[in-house]
């Protein structure tokens, strides 16, 4: 998990310093990887830790959290910033 989450934090800052869209792809790559072991591992931890009566709440609670990160920052913040942007969103 740990490791997930250094992987994720280092694509994160590759990305913010990324110079051009080459640099921005290879970052969002190490981003995803980073990213799809934090999913996959706290599914995983879920399934683990929490009594098997409880773990639809918790895995439905992961998958509301997870949804609410991706559509959130696309319907809220990027609509306010569309009259600034460029190629470095």
């Amino acid at each position: 998990m740990l490791l997930s989450i250094a992987l994720f934090a280092v694509g994160s800052a590759m990305a913010g310093a990324s110079q051009n869209m080459s640099m921005m792809i290879a970052a969002r790559a190490v981003q995803g990887i980073g990213g799809g072991g934090i999913l996959n591992l706290s599914e995983i931890l879920t399934a683990d830790l929490v009594p098997l009566a409880e773990r639809g709440i918790y895995q439905d609670m992961l998958g509301l959290i997870w949804a609410l990160a991706c559509v959130l920052p696309s319907c809220v913040i990027f609509p306010s910033r569309a009259s600034k942007l460029t190629w470095l969103v």
